[in-house]
């Protein structure tokens, strides 16, 4: 999975997280932690609303047929897509933001 989409997040010099380790994907998935984490793998930072929709359009075609969990908590990006998407605020001044579904992050 990374391995596909690294390319395309190089090329939008985009901010994005991904676990440390296998242990800590694995402790992420339980859900015990945060349920909201459950599926996730790799978090991307656009830098507005239209890079949001050109990296998911990138990143849903370099990733498709590739094996991956459903994320419970966000939207899939088309049918059968590894690619999910939340809704939320963009801010730079450290302030709490808050997604549709209440979440803050």
């Amino acid at each position: 999975m990374l391995a596909q989409s690294l390319p395309t997040l190089r090329n939008y010099d985009t901010l994005f997280k991904l676990p440390s380790s296998f242990d800590l994907l694995a402790t992420l998935n339980t859900g015990l932690t945060d349920y909201s984490q459950v599926g996730k793998f790799l978090t991307v930072y656009p830098r507005s609303t239209e890079e949001a929709l050109q990296l998911a359009r990138e990143l849903h075609r370099v990733t498709s047929g590739l094996p991956a969990p459903r994320v419970p908590y966000d939207l899939r990006y088309r049918v059968r897509s590894v690619v999910h998407y939340r809704f939320g605020s963009f801010s730079n001044e450290g302030n709490v933001i808050y997604d549709l579904n209440g979440k803050a992050h």
